[in-house]
């Protein structure tokens, strides 16, 4: 399947096709490279199915890059100013330390458009990344400035991006937060006192930081301290943590983890893209050779291309949103005027704590994730 002078629009869109479109056109492929000195990329693996350039960087050690965009995807990225990136370990291509991705919101969805593998996680890294992909825009007379990028907690991303992109906000997924606010309860043991209903409420407020206007922060923040430390004195080592990493002086300042601002404007996590990972996990085994990460890489943006296409032609997302989290959406925005009209911040964290209670309901069971604190 092709797109060809835009049959894929008028398309009707079948999930089942997925297999197939992943398994089209496999190639002999070469030799897998035993160094990332030697890799070299065939020139017909430098398009996509549809010819359009692929290949961007492929830069030299150390902090080698190998990255793919076509040029439609710059367009894409170029008219949709709120990106999300997020890298992966688990099927990153033997040699390589992690594959990292771009995706882009549009009218109708969240899609990739960046697909790249780097050698380490350093802030050159990622400086090489971004400025390679707005280096290639520029030669298409595309230019790239992004509002925001989402991102989990990684200074050296942060970092990059801030020195790419100097005007952009980078924003730190709020899902990522709470699971590390999850992560030190119970680090410090106290997993068993967080069950209780007067303590539940308080963690529950803590994970709500990111919605809190900012200028409500510090004193929020001491309201719980003094209640979790009447409650026992084990929570001091935990509020010092919260104060430390992002509240007072903190590693991580508000501007960055705080989503108030954008609530109604953009997304608040990653988990679309941990997700995207998790469907990459079940079709290609853990550290691929890097053609057979490359043939997925490049099936995955035909699809993404076609229901671009049809979402546009049809004008509906191929993509439904869950119910909760759309609804969870809707609160927040109603919530967030309501506190602009009547300045109640108590009716205000309300709102916040059904909504962190259920992030409280996914944690408690979920298995840990890699820290990048």
């Amino acid at each position: 399947m092709r797109r060809e002078n835009g049959t894929a629009a008028a398309i009707p869109v079948f999930e089942t096709w997925k297999s197939t479109l992943y398994n089209i056109r496999r190639s002999i492929l070469p030799t897998a490279p035993t160094s990332l000195d030697s890799i070299i990329i065939p020139e017909h693996m430098s398009f996509t199915y549809t010819n359009e350039q692929f290949l961007f960087c492929n830069s030299i050690t150390p902090h080698k890059v190998l990255a793919f965009a076509s040029e439609t995807a710059l367009k894409i990225l170029s008219e949709n100013h709120h990106w999300n990136a997020d890298g992966t370990f688990r099927t990153s291509p033997s040699l390589f330390s992690q594959a990292y991705y771009i995706h882009v919101w549009d009218e109708y969805s969240m899609k990739s458009m960046v697909y790249s593998c780097c050698q380490d996680k350093s802030q050159e890294t990622y400086i090489n990344l971004y400025q390679s992909l707005v280096q290639y825009a520029a030669k298409k007379n595309i230019t790239l400035k992004p509002t925001s990028i989402l991102i989990d907690f990684e200074q050296s991303a942060i970092n990059a991006i801030n020195e790419v992109f100097p005007s952009t906000s980078v924003k730190a997924c709020h899902f990522h937060y709470a699971q590390n606010i999850w992560k030190k309860l119970k680090k410090y043991g106290l997993k068993r006192l967080s069950k209780e209903e007067h303590t539940r409420r308080q963690i529950a407020n803590v994970i709500s930081l990111p919605l809190v206007p900012q200028n409500e922060i510090n004193n929020f923040m001491e309201q719980i301290i003094d209640v979790l430390g009447n409650i026992d004195s084990k929570f001091d080592k935990f509020t010092d943590y919260v104060l430390n990493n992002y509240v007072e002086d903190a590693r991580f300042i508000s501007d960055i983890w705080n989503h108030f601002d954008s609530i109604g404007v953009r997304s608040r996590t990653n988990n679309h893209l941990e997700g995207w990972h998790r469907q990459l996990n079940a079709r290609v085994r853990t550290h691929p050779d890097l053609w057979t990460w490359y043939n997925e890489i490049k099936s995955s943006e035909e699809l993404v291309m076609i229901r671009h296409e049809q979402e546009q032609a049809q004008k509906r997302t191929t993509r439904p949103r869950k119910a909760q989290n759309i609804r969870d959406d809707e609160k927040l925005k109603l919530a967030k005027r309501k506190y602009f009209q009547d300045q109640d911040f108590d009716a205000y964290q309300k709102v916040l704590r059904s909504i962190s209670h259920r992030y409280m309901d996914v944690l408690k069971d979920a298995k840990d994730s890699s820290d990048d604190e």
